[in-house]
């Protein structure tokens, strides 16, 4: 560890010379104060300074390069090198400790002194120089293993995808143990679900709301998980990322860590596993499908993929009707879910198919949420997830932007349940 942290002190104390900070300047005229991300840039540029696309513009539509990004996250995240101890003028000098009488005289010639070990060597890529302005801080955040460069690929130029921001900032938070948490997540008799890459930082990610959900209009500015990331959207991704640092929220994650689900029938199984295959997909309002809708298309036009909450409810269990049919994706036939609307699945649970306790839920039985309690109303009840087991659910999320894993066993979610619905 001594060697790695003088080579990281050493990064440190060269790259700061290496990139000016931001010049100064009134203001960036491509992002007035109506901009969405306004506040997020004017964090990352003006309060950090390490943001700057240039003097004059900020290029907020423009994609984060991965050698840029590579930058963020070091000047945000890698701790600045300790200053060097030096001796107070008032400090009282050091007194050696007085040898005790059968204190060794010398040291024992047969015990060999460990040796320091050296420091990891620079990661060399072949498609960046080492002389780089950037390659210090490619470097860095390559050896924390916040960023990748398989087969010694850097890509220093290509866009950023969403799913190496979201690695890159929950690994940077620390919480890489909680996202290796969920890559495992698995069943009590050994069956481990079969997960798409990057799915625990993915889900981390949209807890911690890292992302900004977009209103209808702006849809097409909604992230999948391999979407290139506008610089807008990276600056407020490392705003909140910079906020949420030594907070609570840090905390809450820690139960990701160690997540068994319950065992459970081939149905349920199927089920959770294709829902699992679309964390990270992002909240669109009336969204039932996972790219733009077909031609001819039953249910509306959907000009571009990702859920809100009953509809990814609908994406997961609906068995085909109609025109409605899924399982050339999901190769399973699903159930009646005739019920688009979260308050009309909660007005057909009845029966034996109404849980009223989360102590009786089981794998993929519909969880019903109201925001405002004191109604009586079925028309209060506005979200919808599935149960996944052991206090987990799966959702599609508008405060969250998109498809996550959350726990409902307290808090918010256990208390404003209000009722669930069995369809297997």
């Amino acid at each position: 560890m001594g060697g790695y942290r003088k080579t990281l002190i050493g990064i440190v104390t060269l790259a700061a010379t290496i990139v000016p900070a931001l010049p100064a300047h009134a203001w960036y005229p491509d992002v007035p104060s109506s901009y969405w991300a306004y506040g997020s840039i004017k964090y990352v540029t003006v309060t950090h300074k390490w943001m700057a696309y240039g003097p004059t513009y900020f290029q907020p539509e423009a994609y984060v390069l991965r050698k840029h990004f590579a930058r963020w996250l070091y000047n945000e995240f890698v701790p600045p090198p300790s200053p060097s101890p030096t001796a107070s003028p008032s400090a009282e000098p050091t007194v050696a400790p007085t040898a005790s009488p059968d204190a060794t005289a010398s040291p024992d010639p047969s015990v060999s002194p460990s040796p320091t070990p050296a420091p990891p060597p620079l990661p060399t890529f072949s498609d960046f120089s080492s002389s780089d302005p950037y390659y210090r801080y490619v470097s860095a955040v390559v050896q924390l293993g916040w960023m990748g460069a398989p087969g010694g690929k850097f890509r220093p130029t290509e866009a950023v995808r969403k799913v190496e921001l979201d690695i890159a900032l929950v690994y940077a938070l620390g919480l890489r143990q909680a996202a290796s948490g969920l890559n495992r997540l698995g069943t009590a008799d050994g069956y481990v679900f079969k997960k798409p890459a990057g799915f625990g930082a993915m889900a981390i990610a949209e807890e911690m709301r890292l992302h900004f959900n977009h209103p209808t209009a702006q849809d097409k500015r909604e992230l999948r998980p391999y979407s290139p990331v506008r610089r807008a959207d990276a600056a407020y991704a490392m705003h909140q990322a910079g906020a949420a640092k030594d907070s609570w929220r840090i905390w809450s994650m820690q139960r990701y860590q160690s997540i068994t689900l319950p065992a459970m029938n081939a149905a349920r199984k199927a089920a959770v596993e294709f829902a699992f295959r679309w964390v990270g997909y992002p909240y669109i309002y009336g969204g039932e499908w996972y790219a733009p809708t077909p031609s001819g298309y039953c249910c509306g036009a959907q000009a571009y993929g990702g859920f809100d909450c009953s509809g990814f409810t609908w994406w997961v269990l609906k068995a085909p009707s109609g025109s409605w049919n899924n399982t050339a994706i999901r190769k399973y036939d699903g159930w009646s879910l005739p019920q688009r609307t979260s308050y009309d699945m909660a007005r057909a649970a009845i029966g034996s198919r109404r849980i009223t306790s989360t102590s009786s839920l089981l794998p993929m039985d519909i969880v019903l949420f109201q925001s405002e309690l004191s109604s009586t109303s079925y028309t209060a009840i506005d979200h919808a997830g599935m149960y996944i087991g052991s206090g987990w659910m799966i959702h599609s999320s508008g405060g969250r932007a998109g498809v996550t894993i959350s726990w409902m066993g307290d808090g918010w979610w256990k208390d404003h349940f209000k009722v669930g619905r069995r369809i297997m």
